[in-house]
């Protein structure tokens, strides 16, 4: 005796999509839906031989997981002096040359002009006129300047300054007994970034660092100089060399260049910043830390005049690593290979990268093959739209990420790195842009190998499959994000 029945359905017109969907299954005996499922239905179930298929497979197990790496700049200072309990601040922002009602000129206007510019839309201006000019802060109550061991020592008072001929200024602080404390910086003709340390300067018998209620800078004689000051701030000495300074903390290493966190990008309320326009040559920022990304690595790159800057991916060393480096004056996006400090282009690609534009910029490996992407506002990086080039090379499968800059005034945001899974990253990318969300320990999940990836491939599994699949890894990740 048959243990089973098929769904027969009589197809019209009028058919239902229910029905419609039962025709041909296959269900134990008094088991399953039974016709009429509803008035004027004519289907009707038929004793057969015929087993059932066997049930479709359950959820794929998730790949195996993997850590990333994730910064926004956002965690390692700012313009706050009252940051109570927070002892992981390493720059403090005290003039930023953008109106604040606390800044003064004294019995002089408070100039702001945007003819020279380090961060935001203006600096201050002192004019040349043949008198004293000055502009200061005040700070009421009384600022402590050394809250959270901030402003140490050992630590620094970091100055740009742009003159039109070679002169000195004077850097001043002043505490609520009118003590002063004094440095004397002698300028070049140019961007000169001053870094001194809070020990260079000269102070009288008593002065207190925890009772600053004004500083500032002052021109000095002949005042014949127009100096343009921008991006006062403290920072901390960096912890592997004492010789200078590291808004990070040595989170971030760099070599060359003039590298601080800045408040002025278009697309993050943080960024990393170089600043130096004097010096050309390669500069390189990397980000430190017991991590180890295998792809995907990307980040913002927003450039405020013509020049070049680029993304570090893969990287070893600042010598030994794969670049993709975006080029305003010449129209290009290049994919290098660093090997041994020596540069290789894999491939160049004709791209408008215009100044003043933010865009993310991405490297993702695919066997040997790299797929290099770079996209405008508003368009997810890792996404068929952005891609830009591709090349083959096998030389590197893991590393840190970084960036690099030439001679340029440019910032960095939104780094991220080691997810090997695309559809994850892309939907924490969204998160992060829809949800104000940081991915900092977000578990992501990594997919290694092809045998792996096959699973993946929409030529070895039906549509309906692979968006089943894609679903349970998103609901996933929701979940992830909810644990951690």
């Amino acid at each position: 005796m048959p243990d089973y029945e098929v769904w027969i359905t009589h197809f019209h017109i009028t058919t239902c999509s229910t029905c419609a969907n039962l025709n041909g299954r296959i269900f134990p005996v008094g088991q399953g839906p039974q016709p009429p499922l509803h008035t004027h239905c004519h289907c009707k179930r038929q004793l057969t031989t015929t087993e059932p298929p066997a049930p479709p497979p359950p959820p794929i197990a998730p790949p195996p997981r993997t850590t990333t790496i994730a910064d926004d700049f956002d965690t390692y200072g700012g313009d706050a002096i009252a940051q109570a309990g927070s002892d992981t601040l390493f720059w403090l922002a005290l003039i930023r040359g953008e109106g604040d009602p606390a800044e003064s000129g004294g019995i002089y206007p408070l100039l702001l002009d945007n003819a020279h510019v380090i961060e935001g839309d203006n600096a201050i201006k002192l004019p040349g006129e043949g008198y004293s000019r000055w502009y200061f802060k005040t700070y009421t109550p009384a600022a402590d300047l050394t809250a959270d061991g901030r402003f140490t020592a050992a630590d620094y008072l970091c100055l740009s300054v742009y003159s039109d001929i070679a002169e000195q200024i004077y850097i001043i602080f002043r505490d609520t007994a009118l003590r002063y404390a004094i440095y004397i910086a002698s300028l070049s003709i140019g961007w000169n970034y001053l870094a001194v340390k809070r020990s260079s300067f000269t102070i009288p018998a008593g002065f207190d660092w925890t009772q600053i209620e004004l500083f500032g800078t002052n021109n000095a004689a002949p005042y014949a100089a127009d100096t343009w000051h921008d991006d006062m701030r403290i920072v901390t000495a960096d912890p592997d060399d004492a010789a200078r300074c590291n808004d990070t903390g040595g989170t971030w290493q760099f070599d060359g260049g003039v590298w601080h966190i800045y408040q002025d990008s278009h697309a993050a309320a943080y960024a990393l910043g170089q600043i130096d326009t004097t010096d050309t040559a390669r500069s390189t920022a990397i980000r430190q830390g017991d991590y180890t990304a295998s792809n995907h690595f990307s980040g913002g790159v927003y450039l405020r005049e013509v020049g070049s800057a680029g993304l570090l991916a893969f990287v070893i060393d600042a010598g030994n690593c794969y670049e993709v480096k975006l080029d305003a004056d010449a129209g290009t996006l290049s994919l290098i290979r660093w090997m041994d400090g020596n540069p290789y282009t894999l491939v160049v690609e004709i791209l408008t990268v215009d100044p003043d534009v933010s865009y993310l910029v991405g490297l993702q490996r695919e066997g040997e093959s790299l797929r290099v992407y770079c996209a405008p506002p508003g368009q997810s990086v890792f996404a068929a739209a952005s891609l830009v080039a591709t090349a083959s090379d096998a030389t590197y499968s893991q590393g840190h990420i970084g960036f690099a800059a030439y001679g340029i005034n440019t910032r960095y945001f939104s780094v991220r790195a080691g997810a090997s899974a695309r559809y994850a990253a892309e939907y924490t990318d969204r998160t992060d842009a829809l949800g104000h969300l940081h991915a900092d320990g977000l578990v992501w999940y990594e997919i290694d190998g092809l045998a792996d990836r096959a699973a993946w491939d929409t030529e070895t599994v039906t549509l309906p499959e692979l968006a089943r699949r894609m679903k349970a890894l998103i609901d996933d990740l929701k979940i992830d994000r909810l644990i951690n």
